[in-house]
């Protein structure tokens, strides 16, 4: 028996570690993104503080392909957010599920059983909350870097710019209404929220394990 918990032990552990660090990589591809993306419209404030004060036909050829590259990057982002959350979708289902059914037993165990048991499942039950709190954390780094990413287009200069450029601002700043996220439907979103919904769904779970085990 010890020999199967241990291999189901690091069975979990490693489903978990490559799960999370493929998770981790394509979240950190966006970030990257986002931040290149905040530094972009800098630039373009930067650099294009007014091309009305005087008559620069040449600058504002220079604004437009500045604005062009800046919405494909807009569109890059969001196209890279909606491919990730059809990639992870049974991802996200499967971890919560998982995580939430092992914190039942735990829990359950932990209550039911002896002084050994209770150290043992104890221990793995902070574990699982430590675990879903990492998986859910990368959810939040990226909703936290669409903050960021709808802050830099509010705090975007459009005084003294053309009207299509304010028109083009605006478009962006609809669209980036909606923070990006990683969820499953309104069933799971990738936040710390995540983890309180978890914990609580692992706690209806055991009250309904615990009144028909007696």
């Amino acid at each position: 028996m010890n020999l199967v918990e241990l291999f189901y032990i690091y069975y979990a552990t490693v489903l978990s570690i490559s799960g999370h660090v493929m998770q981790l990589l394509s979240i950190n591809n966006l970030l990257v993104e986002m931040r290149l993306f905040h530094l972009n419209a800098q630039e373009i404030e930067g650099e294009f503080e007014s091309v009305l004060n005087t008559v620069q036909i040449e600058s504002e050829a220079r604004l437009r392909l500045a604005v062009r590259e800046l919405v494909i990057h807009h569109q890059t982002i969001f196209r890279k957010v909606r491919e990730l959350n059809q990639g992870c979708d049974f991802r996200i289902f499967y971890a919560n599920s998982y995580i939430c059914l092992q914190i039942v037993f735990a829990i359950f165990i932990f209550m039911k059983g002896g002084f050994i048991l209770k150290i043992k499942y104890g221990i793995m039950l902070i574990t699982l909350v430590l675990v879903e709190f990492i998986f859910s954390e990368s959810g939040q780094r990226l909703q936290d870097e669409g903050e960021q990413l709808r802050l830099a287009l509010y705090e975007c200069n459009w005084i003294g710019k053309p009207v299509w450029f304010t028109k083009v601002l605006q478009i962006l700043m609809i669209r980036n209404h909606n923070l990006p996220k990683l969820g499953l439907l309104n069933l799971f979103t990738l936040n710390r929220n995540n983890v309180t919904v978890v914990i609580r769904g692992a706690y209806s779970y055991f009250s309904l394990l615990n009144k028909i085990s007696t």
